[in-house]
């Protein structure tokens, strides 16, 4: 899944379903361009991971695994204290 076009892809699709808030929340798992690794902290996991939740019920079927299975690493993150790491 992290394959830059279907990541790209999985970001488009939040976008439409997302109100500007939680954009706002989750926009730096999918504005970077430069595809350099980066880490999220855990406090910012949390909320990424209620956005991504809320949003996985509301993307086509196709792509709501993606987004629970974001929300869960996500949610690891948080729960452990640790910084989400993304390579």
């Amino acid at each position: 899944m992290r394959s830059y076009t279907s990541h790209e892809a999985l970001g488009q699709q939040i976008a439409k379903v997302t109100t500007a808030a939680q954009w706002t929340t989750v926009a730096a798992l999918f504005n970077r361009g430069n595809g350099e690794p980066f880490s999220v902290a855990p406090a910012d996991a949390g909320a990424m991971a209620e956005v991504l939740e809320t949003v996985a019920r509301l993307v086509p079927q196709d792509w709501e695994s993606a987004c629970y299975g974001l929300a869960a690493a996500a949610h690891n993150a948080y729960d452990a204290g640790q910084p989400w790491l993304w390579s």
